[in-house]
């Protein structure tokens, strides 16, 4: 057993005193190019969490701790035979909510696995608990599944995966040592800066209620490739400044305010300190949560991008200090600020993969609930999540009502779908 330092992303999980704890997942199902055998992936999967550390953790109340590679829980792996189902989706759905929901922090394991034998195919669900695993691991646990599966299906003494060459304990370990760093300290100004500037926006404006909407984003195939392809190379910015242009302004027309307060989320494996740190290999929860004031009220669109990549990139090293210094450095006075919606883009992640790949990506299966409904109620009363499949962007926005109208919302979403057309 090993205890692993508290890091600011795990603060904030544990400061947020969530009514339902262990159901705060991330999850994938992922199609298979063959039928499985299911010894070899039950062998699979214990490989994976042996391979990596954070995948046998579970939770003290105060954090992680990592169990050791013989553990006899270190995976729950169940089969489930839907080959002569009707209505599969139906079928698979209470089986994914079962393993969605029950995950036991305290006892384990943290990592639930469905094998689904359907009709045409087999499928491999996978809901890992959110305080181990982040939207960048999951790129890693299909590199590894695709891996390990087809060596021990043939037989393999000696199974053959990339070294690594650090752990999240490790990554936890610096954080506490850079949050005591003088480098650290001169980003104080900045981000105290940002949140009396928040604190100001949003001042008597957060109403709350017990009722919550769901908005789905979808941005068709041409307006998503253009602002992907011709509007990054045409402004000379990132994806993420067109987004939050385009939200920017249609905040502005929807609210009447200039500006937007935003919590936004980084993939948290920046370079800090004096020691940087290989992660690109680590599964865990790396998320960075920042805070940022977006100006949506540049009339000229072109000059708008170019202020909204100047506000973004003014942000130290993307946002990493922010958490380190309020959670770990312990300035929570002076950083705390409520904003009025968190946006994350995902990046991309298309189904499918390349020739001979045995494990990809299906989105067209459901997943059961994520995140169970209790814990929905959050400080934050707006949420953007969204992404690139299959060439279109799509997400879903998710609103307090006691904050802003269904009506207001949809005009919102419908408002942020036309400004990235107009880019």
């Amino acid at each position: 057993m090993k205890s692993v330092k508290p890091t600011a992303i795990t603060e904030w999980f544990r400061k947020s005193e969530i009514p339902v704890p262990g159901h705060f997942n991330q999850s994938q199902i992922f199609r298979c190019a063959k039928r499985l055998n299911p010894y070899t992936l039950k062998a699979t999967m214990r490989m994976l969490c042996g391979y990596h550390e954070n995948l046998r953790a579970v939770w003290d109340g105060n954090q992680l701790v990592v169990r050791d590679m013989n553990c006899l829980n270190l995976v729950l792996v169940e089969q489930h035979d839907l080959r002569r189902s009707q209505n599969v989706e139906a079928d698979m759905l209470p089986i994914l909510q079962k393993l969605q929901s029950s995950i036991d922090l305290a006892k384990g394991p943290l990592v639930h696995v469905g094998h689904f034998m359907l009709p045409e195919y087999d499928a491999v669900f996978m809901a890992i608990h959110h305080l181990v695993v982040d939207g960048v691991s999951w790129r890693i646990i299909a590199e590894d599944l695709n891996a390990i599966y087809p060596q021990l299906l043939t037989g393999s003494s000696k199974i053959k995966l990339p070294k690594i060459r650090c752990t999240f304990a490790d990554y936890a370990e610096a954080v506490h040592q850079y949050a005591v760093s003088d480098s650290l300290a001169e980003e104080l100004p900045y981000w105290t800066g940002v949140a009396a500037g928040i604190r100001e926006l949003v001042a008597g404006e957060q109403q709350r209620s017990d009722e919550h909407g769901v908005i789905r984003i979808s941005v068709d195939k041409e307006v998503t490739q253009k602002v992907l392809t011709e509007c990054v190379g045409k402004y000379g910015v990132e994806i993420n400044d067109l987004l939050l242009t385009a939200l920017s302004r249609a905040w502005k027309k929807v609210s009447g305010q200039d500006k937007i307060a935003l919590s936004m989320e980084g993939h948290g494996r920046e370079s800090f300190g004096d020691n940087p740190l290989e992660l690109e290999r680590i599964i865990g929860w790396f998320t960075t949560i920042f805070p940022a004031l977006v100006d949506g009220s540049i009339d000229d669109i072109a000059e708008h991008v170019k202020q909204t990549a100047a506000t973004m990139h003014a942000i130290p090293n993307k946002g990493f200090g922010y958490g380190t210094l309020r959670h770990i450095a312990k300035k929570e006075e002076e950083l705390a600020c409520s904003p009025q919606m968190t946006f994350n883009y995902l990046g991309s992640f298309e189904e499918g993969g390349s020739s001979g790949q045995f494990f990809s990506f299906e989105n067209s299966l459901p997943k059961g609930s994520d995140v169970d409904i209790k814990n929905l109620r959050e400080e934050i009363p707006m949420a953007i999540n969204c992404l690139v499949v299959k060439g279109c962007l799509v997400g879903n926005m998710s609103f307090d009502t006691g904050f802003i109208s269904s009506e207001k919302a949809q005009a919102l979403i419908d408002e942020f779908t036309a400004q990235l057309a107009d880019l």
